[in-house]
């Protein structure tokens, strides 16, 4: 029996962090994205981020880009992604996330606002990204792109970065989960069509010709007196 509970306590609280690390949770205030954004993807990245050392300068550790691949499971099975940095647009954003299949669906942004990690000064902020571009299925769409949950990836010391290293690269390990943003209210509607309307033809109810008979020449009759008898009516009534 003690046994027992001991198993059900563990597996209590295994099922509960695994629950933690698959849930959002709490955002700093600093990176929330505007009011009337809503996840569109969650995708969790595994890869380097990559410096270079420039010796002698204020800030000996440079970014050049990340490489990372980007995973629909936490468990990294499937791969939707890659992440990388860009040659800049006019707006300066050269982050990309671009899809694995071909499609050419990708989203660009830019930094807009940075939150230390929770979980220590070993790993790289917490970010949210501004998209300037976004195409395709996958990050059409997308507003602001979140990255958060991240583990390692932080610059070498600056002592490390020596006269004899200049120039050097040095690429970190780390992980992330990305959240992509769009706007509830931002649907790709399809245009509809125009449709020409077609003139309608009227009936055309045949007219008689030739003689009428007897009983044609009564009726005809009958219907005028009444239409004039209507006329005179409504002559007098105005």
């Amino acid at each position: 029996m003690f046994k027992i509970v001991l198993t059900t306590l563990a597996l209590t609280v295994l099922t509960g962090a695994n629950a933690q690390d698959n849930d959002l949770g709490a955002l700093p205030a600093a990176i929330l994205p505007p009011a009337g954004y809503v996840p569109k993807e969650k995708l969790y990245a595994v890869g380097t981020q990559n410096y270079v050392c420039s010796a002698g300068a204020a800030t000996p550790w440079t970014l050049v880009t990340p490489k990372a691949t980007l995973y629909k499971e936490e468990a990294h099975t499937t791969e939707v992604a890659k992440h990388f940095f860009t040659t800049p647009d006019a707006t300066g954003a050269k982050v990309i996330w671009e899809d694995v299949n071909g499609s050419g669906s990708h989203v660009r942004a830019a930094p807009n606002a940075t939150s230390p990690s929770p979980d220590g000064p070993q790993n790289v902020p917490w970010v949210i990204l501004k998209a300037t571009e976004s195409t395709g299925e996958l990050f059409g769409n997308i507003g602001y792109v979140l990255r958060i949950h991240t583990l390692g990836g932080v610059a070498p010391n600056a002592t490390e970065c020596t006269a004899a290293k200049n120039g050097t690269e040095v690429d970190v390990d780390y992980t992330a989960l990305y959240v992509f943003y769009t706007n509830k209210g931002a649907t790709n509607t399809p245009e509809t069509p125009a449709t020409t309307s077609q003139p309608v033809e009227a009936t055309k109810t045949p007219v008689p010709t030739g003689p009428l008979s007897d009983a044609t020449r009564s009726t005809v009759t009958m219907a005028m007196s009444v239409v004039l008898s209507a006329v005179g009516s409504a002559i007098f009534w105005l």
